[in-house]
């Protein structure tokens, strides 16, 4: 794997994330995309009390998406992967994070959104305590 592969990756990822998550702001009135760059380069997109975050790993070359949702007194934290297996649509180790090329960020990127599009309608009031919860969520005071 060269380097030079993993550059290109680095510089259309802001570009890339925001294209394939459109449809958040689109179809769920969702706000972003937000770019952040503190400790990972990130991309969010959020609204009603939900939050989600594609960031880039680079030391691992790869795709993390997660959801938050914020509580009265503490925010859930949760990865793609257990969420959509929680929700049971589809196995966790369906959900890839390969990065390591601009083709691979962009099929990864293209799966991903197709799971959190899949996800968004179950992230209701009513039942996404449960499903962050059923997916292990990390809990933060």
């Amino acid at each position: 794997m060269s380097k030079r592969g993993f550059v290109a990756v680095q510089e259309s990822f802001f570009d890339e994330t925001g294209k394939a998550f459109q449809f958040l702001t689109s179809e769920f009135g969702m706000n972003g995309p937000e770019l952040r760059t503190v400790l990972l380069p990130a991309v969010a997109f959020g609204g009603r009390g939900i939050r989600y975050v594609i960031k880039l790993d680079v030391s691992g070359m790869s795709l993390v998406t997660q959801a938050e949702v914020e509580l009265e007194a503490s925010r859930l934290i949760a990865k793609l992967p257990e969420l959509v297996q929680a929700a049971r649509i589809g196995a966790r180790n369906h959900v890839t994070s390969k990065a390591t090329t601009l083709s691979g960020l962009k099929h990864t990127l293209k799966l991903h959104a197709r799971y959190v599009r899949q996800l968004q309608p179950l992230m209701e009031p009513d039942h996404v305590l449960a499903l962050m919860r059923a997916a292990n969520a990390r809990e933060w005071d």
